[in-house]
Order: structure tokens, then C-alpha cells, then sequence
């Protein structure tokens, strides 16, 4: 080593007398100081925290057991596609307007109301005749109310019943 100020111990007298770059002390810039000793086992280096204060392991853990869930959601959706998808069968009753039967001697007016043809004043019409004259006899007897003609008769017959009629008891 160069010392400054003077010649000595061999320097000629018009060396230079400044310390060299060589000799500056090393700058933590070019090599960083680390508190750990090297060491090429991987058990000896500290474990890295990252992602929520987890450590390595922690993380492959929990990758692990990710990649484990979306691999049986996977396979289980791959078996569900595999086998097909039954449809479901809906089975409809043909559609009827109607289904049901009034008795012509026992119905009320809001009764006669659901058949085809019949509106409430019809219904309330009936209603009263079967009040005033009695009831009917047999159901084309159903004829002798005002309103009640051929095509409204033809067109309510098949829903009409008559528990106690003594003539013509049909339908």
C-alpha cells in the first residue's frame, strides 16, 4: 500500500501519491451484505414470507390442495357430461275445456256460469225458473227456460246431469 506524503520505501519521488481505486473500501451497492452464511442446502436458506405472512411450504401446501378441489370438481363435472343428461319427461293430460258435470236440479247460478254459452244472467235465469216451477224432470226439460235454445242446449248437454229426474235419466 501507497501511504500519502512523501517518497519512502522504494516509491520514487514523483509517484503519485493519492490511494488508488483499488484500494476504496467496498460499497454495499456492489456487493450486498447478507446476514445468513452461504449455503447451497435449501434447508439452510430462511424461508421466504410472501403472500399473507405465509411461508414457502405454506403456500405449496395450500396450492396443492387447490389444484386437488379443482381436479374433482373437474372430474366429477367430466362424469356428470360422460353419462348424459336425462331429461325430464313432462307428462300433460290432454286438455279439456270441461271436465266436471253439474246437476241441472241441484247447481247454482255460478255453477252454470262455467259452461260454454252460459253468462250470469242466463245462469241466474235458470236458477229461478227451477225455484218458481220446480225441478226439472228430465234434462231437456232445461228447454223451457227463456234463453236456452237448440244450440245452447246441444252445447251444454254433455257436461249436465240429473240425479232425480224420473224421465230420461241419461248423461
Amino acid at each position: 500500500m501507497e501511504r500519502e506524503g512523501g517518497a519512502g520505501m522504494g516509491e520514487s519521488a514523483g509517484a503519485d501519491t493519492t490511494p488508488k481505486e483499488a484500494e476504496a473500501p467496498l460499497s454495499s451497492e456492489e456487493f450486498p451484505v447478507t446476514d445468513v452464511a452461504a449455503s447451497d442446502h435449501p434447508s439452510d436458506q430462511p424461508s421466504r414470507k410472501l403472500w399473507f405472512d405465509w411461508s414457502d411450504r405454506d403456500q405449496r401446501v395450500l396450492l396443492v390442495l387447490a389444484l386437488l378441489v379443482f381436479a374433482g370438481i373437474g372430474w366429477h363435472w367430466i362424469r356428470w357430461r360422460a353419462r348424459g343428461v336425462e331429461l325430464v319427461e313432462i307428462r300433460r293430460l290432454p286438455q279439456r275445456e270441461y271436465d266436471f258435470k253439474i246437476d241441472i236440479n241441484q247447481a247454482t247460478w255460478v255453477e252454470w256460469m262455467q259452461l260454454p254459452g252460459i253468462g250470469e244472467v242466463l245462469a241466474r235465469q235458470i236458477v229461478a225458473d227451477r225455484e218458481q216451477l220446480g225441478p226439472f224432470q228430465q234434462i231437456a226439460d232445461l228447454k223451457r227456460v227463456k234463453g236456452v235454445g237448440t244450440v245452447t242446449f246441444d252445447t251444454i248437454q254433455p257436461w249436465l246431469i240429473c240425479s232425480d229426474c224420473k224421465i230420461g235419466t241419461a248423461h
